[in-house]
């Protein structure tokens, strides 16, 4: 055999040892990487206090402070965070009150002094304390102000394109300035 051909035979010998050994290397990491694709636990969808307080705070506000002709509008932006039940006793009530609002011209606002979350409940409980003040078009001197504590019930969910926060409120409880609810 001449020294060409024992070279060439020793190359594709080493060629072939190489492909396996990468082949084995290949699948090696594939057997590793489903090993532990198959052990990593998902994880719950985490939510942190600010986003929560924030959450709260914007649906508070949209759904507490408004008009006669603004109240609809608002409920719109906030449907897709509040559960059927919410939105049906948002409606009740401002139904029943709506024709005292516009004889006498009447606005609310809520104004947020306090948002407090309870830890580790599920769902959340984010106590908010603030307060009422209603007044007239009419006379917007003359101003009610009433203290008043509500109790969101906040479920988490998977945030989608529609609610990028990922969390739905599905229950609002009123407590009077006097009552205290503890956190």
């Amino acid at each position: 055999m001449s020294k060409v051909a024992l070279n060439r035979w020793q190359l594709e010998k080493n060629n072939q040892t190489l492909t396996i050994l990468g082949l084995s290397l290949m699948l090696l990491c594939v057997t590793l990487s489903l090993t532990l694709m198959a052990n990593v636990k998902v994880k719950g969808i985490y939510h942190s206090e600010e986003i929560l307080e924030d959450f709260v705070s914007r649906v508070s506000k949209k759904a507490f402070s408004f008009d006669t002709e603004s109240f609809s509008g608002q409920l719109e932006q906030i449907d897709k965070y509040l559960d059927e039940l919410v939105r049906v006793s948002l409606n009740d009530s401002y139904a029943e009150n709506m024709e005292i609002m516009e004889e006498n011209e009447i606005k609310q606002e809520f104004e947020i002094k306090n948002i407090s979350i309870e830890e580790g409940s599920k769902p959340f409980l984010v106590k908010v304390e603030g307060e009422r003040i209603t007044s007239s078009y009419a006379n917007p001197q003359k101003q009610s102000v009433m203290k008043v504590n509500y109790l969101f019930e906040v479920m988490s969910l998977k945030p989608t394109k529609k609610n990028p926060y990922g969390l739905k409120v599905v229950q609002i409880h009123e407590y009077p300035k006097d009552e205290v609810k503890k956190l």
